[in-house]
């Protein structure tokens, strides 16, 4: 029961610390807009906790057991609700597919990924994928007299744009939750 009230704590703090709300080095950046606000979620196994101990202190081993059950389900519930959907919303790849042109389903555009890869990229964007190896691959794959677009990361890009000969603009960036980096959309369309 001590357990479970340590958990509830540990669950709102985390999900604290994790929002935007706190600026901690060793999150490394890995910052989940708005989850401060499910940091009530740890009330719930706080709550049944505490009222558990009290239960068990009055020997009332069935309202106790039947607490601990109720407040499990009811913290697992509210975890499920919210569900992880609201993390797909700040992934990388959906943000970054959507700085694509809304109408980039219906020209002839090519899309390529260069030192970064997520599966979903490929969902999100609804086109085939390329994967380019160098950033000479990169260079050519710009040069395209088409509509090309490149994923790759912000370090990447950041060595690859003082060359000048390497013309493309960048019209998009996002964090990459899993790589722990941003990463940039690239287009030779200026």
């Amino acid at each position: 029961m001590v357990l479970l009230v340590f958990i509830g704590i540990i669950t709102s703090l985390a999900m604290i610390l994790v929002s935007t709300q706190a600026d901690i080095s060793w999150i490394k950046g890995r910052k989940i807009p708005r989850l401060e606000q499910m940091a009530f979620i740890g009330l719930i196994p706080i709550t049944c906790g505490i009222i558990a101990l009290m239960l068990a202190a009055k020997k009332n081993q069935i309202a106790t057991l039947a607490l601990l059950c109720l407040g499990s389900i009811g913290f697992t519930g509210a975890l499920g609700a919210w569900n992880g959907s609201n993390l797909n919303e700040i992934k990388a790849p959906k943000m970054l597919s959507q700085f694509l042109p809304e109408d980039h389903l219906t020209q002839e555009i090519v899309i390529a990924t260069h030192d970064w890869f997520q599966p979903s990229i490929t969902f999100y964007c609804k086109r085939q994928i390329n994967t380019l190896t160098s950033e000479e691959e990169v260079k050519q794959f710009l040069e395209q007299p088409i509509p090309a677009y490149v994923f790759m990361p912000e370090k990447k890009w950041d060595a690859l744009k003082l060359n000048p000969s390497f013309k493309a603009k960048k019209i998009g960036q996002a964090t990459d939750f899993y790589r722990n980096c941003n990463v940039v959309l690239l287009t030779n369309q200026y």
